[in-house]
């Protein structure tokens, strides 16, 4: 997991003028950009009281994709309780404004 750490770089040219880009979407397969790093800590540490985790997000985070991963990895139970955009549209339709 070191090259997490590591964010490749790109060369590119546009209009004649070269730039570098940092490509956090190369970290890894599973974690790039600001989940590699939000995730770091808890690659690097161990946490022998934790067996189970909860997240509440969308259904289409890749947040919550990276966390079941680390759960994974981890042996952690995981628990992702997601948020029902029709039953949303139903509520927020139902008030009068």
């Amino acid at each position: 997991m070191n090259s997490i750490t590591n964010s490749p770089l790109q060369q590119i040219t546009f209009q004649n003028q070269s730039f570098l880009l940092k490509r956090d979407d190369l970290l890894h397969k599973d974690f790039s950009g600001n989940k590699a790093r939000k995730f770091y800590y808890y690659f690097q540490n161990d946490f022998p009281d934790i067996d189970t985790i909860i997240s509440y997000g969308s259904n289409q985070s890749n947040a919550m994709y990276s966390l079941s991963v680390l759960a994974k990895l981890k042996g952690w139970r995981i628990y992702l309780l997601c948020r029902s955009y029709s039953l949303i549209f139903k509520r927020t339709s139902a008030r009068k404004l």
